[in-house]
């Protein structure tokens, strides 16, 4: 190993310092650094300090444990749960979370979790954090009327938890005992003026077979409507007398109690197209045989019976995917007797309809079956299950197929249109109605609103354009469908035929391009659109750009304009004086011989050409020989490949006359 030198000795020396120096500093700043502080919630909502203490307060809130159910938000705005609801809840509330499990029914919001339908999560002047008085909070989701009618049972005025449970219950209707039992508690049974009232009959079970159990018009809580035979206390009509040993034992068969009343309908039920438990002799699947709430004796409301039997995807308490897919209202409504008869349908319908189809929706859809200027034949026949179900539908409108292909249907031409190169959004898409009304309209094809209108509802943008100066002609009128077509086209923006095509369509003076011997290649290609503004603009024929920007394009002749000489014409734009834009007779567009072109412009005496080419007179043809129409490396604009004795300016010796 080498000695080291004083200066290398130096160096070490200072780096040792300078690191022992860096690793004091940087015990210093960890031993100095300040402890971080946490900020609670209440930090920056203060506001809300007072507001969570007043009243009964959740345990949390009342320990300012905010994050035990939020997590803090940080940079991001908004409240957030640490977990969702019920989880939430059951991480303190075990012992209810595991109740509901043995439970046989639960309330609807518990089932569903949500917990704060009735409790406040942070603090409330109601006892269990209730945000109404228990009472008041029931009639949220549960309609008063049934509770305020001229008698009030007793219990009710006591208050719902008197015979309910609010979370869940081995019982129906969230009983908190066997209904019986319930009745019982108030009601002697065994009291001979009980049974008076009861025709005798040792009555001690299904009381709410006739009473109502909330409140009632009547003093006996009676149901709304009352068998005649239980109203007159002729029980004995269908069971056996108050003093056999088995008096509610029924006499007969339930269906020949029920046909010695109702003969008359006996020969009808009997119907191939009868209601099915009709035919069977099922009456009470559909009717109560004491009394109801509800006018024929019905088992439940009508809005809930029929889905008893009659399930569906959409709608309904069964319903596997409710709010999906498209519901009639009156089926959604549960107003199946709107349509159909309960027992028998109408002579000569199926299905229980109380009419023809037709008239049926005519009583709620009368506007569809007004004549129109043009009338959609399956509206104007009334052949509206043509397009429609009557209950429920996974395609919107309630359309037994997607509109695109129920169209499609009748309109072959619609098919036909679906493989084309281009095609309409709305029609690509089926939102066919997006256009067309479908049962009948005052414009043609069915159209909603006059062709430009329905345009202006997706392309406004156009519409504003197309009032602006200098617009093509159709584009201006807003005749779309000059050029457009209305759902496909084999070209592009729904072009029916090429763009040259349809412009030859109303500028028939350039049909002379097909047989022209000299043709502009856009030209010949039919590809106006490569010079002209379809829709038009502000320039003369509504160039896309100014010449000779337009021109340049394509035409690479300004290779000496920056750095050499430029013909005049050609640097200002003024292409037309020489060149025709769409074809000629003449070898380069040109719309005179280059001769006569040039006399347009220059002095072509005899005397001037003797001057200006060595004492030679070249003919009036020759001038492109020598010179770049548009532009060259000097001001004589001649080619720069020059042959040796012309650049050095000795003509003679190759044209000894005086013309060429």
């Amino acid at each position: 190993m080498l000695p080291q030198t004083n200066s290398a000795k130096y160096i070490s020396v200072a780096f040792l310092a300078m690191g022992l120096a860096l690793y004091v500093f940087s015990i210093g700043c960890v031993m100095k650094q300040p402890k971080r502080i946490h900020k609670t919630c209440l930090d920056c909502h203060s506001e809300l300090k007072d507001r969570y203490r007043e009243g009964n307060v959740h345990q949390p809130v009342k320990e300012q444990n905010c994050e035990s159910c939020h997590r803090p938000h940080g940079l991001i705005g908004g409240v957030y749960l640490d977990r969702s609801l019920p989880v939430l809840c059951y991480k303190c509330h075990k012992e209810t979370a595991e109740s509901l499990k043995k439970f046989k029914t639960g309330h609807t919001p518990v089932s569903k979790g949500k917990c704060d339908l009735c409790h406040d999560p942070h603090n409330s002047p109601n006892p269990n954090l209730l945000k109404l008085q228990e009472d008041e909070l029931c009639f949220n989701c549960h309609a008063r009327e049934s509770f305020q009618k001229k008698i009030i049972h007793e219990p009710v005025n006591k208050g719902c938890k008197t015979c309910h449970v609010a979370h869940g219950s081995n019982f129906p209707e969230l009983l908190n005992e066997e209904a019986n039992t319930l009745c019982q508690k108030c009601h002697k049974i065994s009291d001979e003026r009980f049974k008076a009232k009861h025709g005798g009959y040792p009555v001690n079970k299904i009381c709410i077979d006739c009473h109502s159990v909330h409140s009632a018009d009547n003093s006996a809580l009676l149901k709304v409507v009352i068998h005649d035979p239980v109203a007159d206390m002729q029980c004995q009509k269908c069971h056996n007398k108050s003093t056999d040993p088995n008096p509610f034992e029924l006499n007969a068969l339930e269906i020949k109690l029920c046909y010695g009343c109702h003969d008359k309908e006996k020969a009808n039920f009997k119907m191939t197209n009868a209601h099915q438990p009709v035919k069977e002799d099922r009456c009470f699947e559909c009717h109560r045989p004491h009394a109801s709430d509800f006018n024929g004796m019905l088992e439940s409301s009508p809005e809930k019976l029929c889905f008893k039997c009659h399930t569906f995807n959409f709608i309904g308490p069964q319903a596997k995917e409710i709010g999906a897919g498209s519901a009639h209202p009156v089926s959604a409504r549960g107003e199946c007797l709107k349509c159909h008869r309960p027992h028998i349908p109408a002579v000569g319908e199926s299905h229980l309809l109380a009419e023809a189809g037709e008239k049926l929706c005519k009583n709620c859809h009368s506007q569809f079956f007004v004549s129109q200027t043009v009338n959609h034949p399956p509206a104007q026949k009334g052949d509206c299950l043509n397009c429609h179900q009557p209950h429920e539908c996974p395609a919107p409108n309630l359309l037994v197929k997607a509109e695109k292909d129920l169209c499609a249907e009748c309109h072959q031409s619609v098919v036909m249109d679906m493989g084309k190169r281009s095609l309409h959004r709305p029609f690509a898409v089926g939102n066919c109605s997006g256009c067309h009304q479908p049962h009948g309209a005052k414009k043609k094809n069915l159209l909603l609103e006059s062709e430009n209108d329905l345009c202006v509802k997706c392309h406004a943008k156009l519409d504003a354009q197309r009032k602006e100066i200098g617009r093509h002609q159709p584009f201006k009128e807003a005749q779309c469908n000059t050029c457009h077509q209305s759902h496909a086209g084999d070209y592009s923006f729904i072009l029916d035929k090429p763009v040259g095509e349809l412009c030859l369509d109303c500028h028939a003076s350039l049909q002379k391009v097909l047989t022209a011997p000299v043709a502009h290649e856009p030209t010949i290609r039919m590809s106006c659109t490569v010079c002209h503004h379809a829709h038009g603009t502000a320039r003369e024929n509504y160039l896309l750009e100014e010449q000779p920007g337009l021109c340049l394009n394509c035409h690479q002749v300004n290779k000496y304009w920056e750095t050499g000489f430029g013909h005049k014409p050609a640097v200002e734009g003024q292409c037309t004086i020489c060149h025709d834009s769409h074809f000629s007779t003449i070898k380069g567009l040109l719309n005179k011989n280059s001769g006569q072109l040039c006399t347009q412009c220059h002095e072509v005496t005899e005397e001037h050409l003797k001057q200006s080419h060595q004492g030679i007179v070249p003919s009036m043809e020759s001038c492109s020989n020598c010179h770049d129409s548009h532009g060259g490396p000097d001001s004589s604009l001649t080619f720069p490949v020059k042959h040796s004795p012309f650049a050095e300016g000795q003509c003679k010796p190759c044209h000894p006359g005086e013309r060429l």
